[in-house]
């Protein structure tokens, strides 16, 4: 299927089952599209943030067991969503 096909079926599909495919595509894009090399500035952003995690390790939250980070992750996660505005209908 080319590229033009596929926009017409996806042109096509309703409201509902265009927002169905959207969050169905968020969720799987990592795994359709392998990711891009990380660029120049933020593999240097990644390295100076490592740096700095060795060189103040106080300054960070520790995490332990995976049931905490999930808890740590939702609580941002929540965060997040109680400040911007949700897109989705409902």
């Amino acid at each position: 299927m080319s590229v033009e096909q596929l926009e017409q079926q996806v042109q096509a599909l309703s409201a509902e089952e265009l927002q169905r495919f959207a969050e169905w595509f968020d969720d799987h894009r990592h795994d359709l599209i392998p990711p891009d090399e990380t660029p120049a500035a933020q593999q240097e952003e990644l390295l100076r943030r490592r740096q700095e995690y060795f060189d103040h390790p106080e300054r960070f939250e520790k995490v332990g067991a995976d049931a905490e980070l999930n808890e740590y992750l939702g609580g941002i996660a929540r965060e997040v969503r109680a400040r911007v505005p949700s897109t989705r209908p409902g």
